[in-house]
């Protein structure tokens, strides 16, 4: 008799528990997932595939995930692996970055590039007073 009575509010409480929780589809987070969305709607879609090809060149890229990898044994210390891994991030961020951004420009380069310009609006007003004096001259003026 004993058992049977713990028993039924055993199951009461059971139904009264799956009553009250609310249960949520397979995969879909508790909490609040916007802080782990991916926002690639809000980047330019050009420059997303070519930071994507940069990363694809890496010796870290994992191409079962798409992403970069890092991982460290040296150490016994957990610290000191993920502080490793850390540095090895950041140098390949780096080397990415330097690869697909290029070097700010010189300005013995920007002089030389006004000096071109400078030189093709010259060049292209003399041809329009050359051109505009032979019409001229056909007018007999």
């Amino acid at each position: 008799m004993f058992r049977r009575s713990v028993f039924t509010r055993l199951v009461v409480g059971l139904e009264r528990m799956q009553s009250q929780v609310t249960v949520a589809p397979p995969f879909t987070p508790r909490f609040n997932s916007n802080r782990y969305k991916a926002f690639d709607a809000d980047f330019d879609q050009e420059s997303l595939v070519e930071a994507r090809t940069c990363v694809r060149k890496s010796k870290y890229y994992t191409s079962a995930n798409d992403s970069l990898t890092f991982q460290a044994q040296d150490s016994r210390s957990r610290d000191a692996n993920a502080q490793d891994n850390r540095r090895k991030l950041t140098e390949e961020l780096v080397r990415i970055y330097k690869e697909a951004v290029p070097a700010e420009t010189s300005s013995e380069k920007k002089k030389k590039h006004q000096e071109i310009g400078k030189r093709f609006h010259d060049t292209r007003i003399k041809q329009k007073k050359f051109t505009s004096a032979k019409k001229q001259s056909r007018r007999g003026e």
